[in-house]
């Protein structure tokens, strides 16, 4: 049976929305790795040609972007990669802290143990991008344990509030690579994805705190 072709009002919607989802992970992917770093000035042609991606996509990410607020759309300025603002990372933790520890309970406890399995094969892939100081191909890993975590704990409501939080704190860590910090910060979350795979609730809030403990006392040092 061949395919059936769409027509009427909507017919080119799922491509426009698939290419405006390409260009929105692009784009955030650049911007969190520091390829765009912040406070440098962007353009839709620019980022439509860079991309090979028309124009209308490139704008629709951005708006997200802005709503993630990883860019600035500046009247008669252009758009801007935000400033890592350390302020607000402790507003973004006062509100990932709850959230995460409900996500990550939620997960334990929820989790059959062909999920538990994936969760101690992504701790092991973490663990040897950290050893090899592989920062990128870590925070990689770090999504697919995001998506993970999600399904498992199942709660849209806590997943779509950390969303463009996750952004925000990858960024800031970006900006550490190759130092201690980002080591410490490393093993324990690596120490979280281990707990959510026991499957004991209580342990993987303790992880999670002492994860988020770490993270407030390093952007407190760095704002005296």
């Amino acid at each position: 049976m061949g395919t059936t072709e769409r027509k009427g009002p909507f017919a080119g919607a799922d491509t426009a929305e698939t290419l405006a989802e390409t260009a929105y992970d692009r784009i955030s992917e650049m911007i969190l790795s520091l390829e765009l770093p912040p406070g440098s000035l962007v353009s839709e042609t620019a980022l439509s040609k860079h991309l090979d991606i028309g124009r209308t996509p490139v704008r629709e990410s951005l708006k997200r972007l802005k709503r993630d607020r990883l860019v600035h759309i500046m009247p008669r300025r252009g758009i801007v990669v935000a400033d890592i603002d350390l302020l607000e990372q402790l507003l973004a933790l006062e509100v990932r802290r709850p959230l995460e520890r409900i996500l990550v309970a939620r997960a334990a406890r929820r989790s059959n143990a062909v999920q538990r399995k994936a969760f101690e094969e992504l701790a092991d892939r973490l663990a040897e991008q950290a050893a090899s100081g592989n920062a990128a191909h870590y925070l990689l890993v770090d999504r697919e344990y995001d998506e993970l975590i999600d399904q498992c704990a199942g709660n849209v409501y806590a997943t779509d509030a950390l969303h463009p939080i996750h952004g925000l704190v990858r960024r800031f860590w970006a900006t550490m690579n190759d130092t201690p910090e980002w080591e410490k910060v490393a093993k324990l979350h690596i120490a979280v994805v281990r707990a959510v795979a026991t499957g004991d609730p209580e342990k993987a809030e303790r992880a999670s705190t002492a994860l988020m403990d770490f993270n407030e006392e390093i952007i407190r040092a760095r704002t005296e």
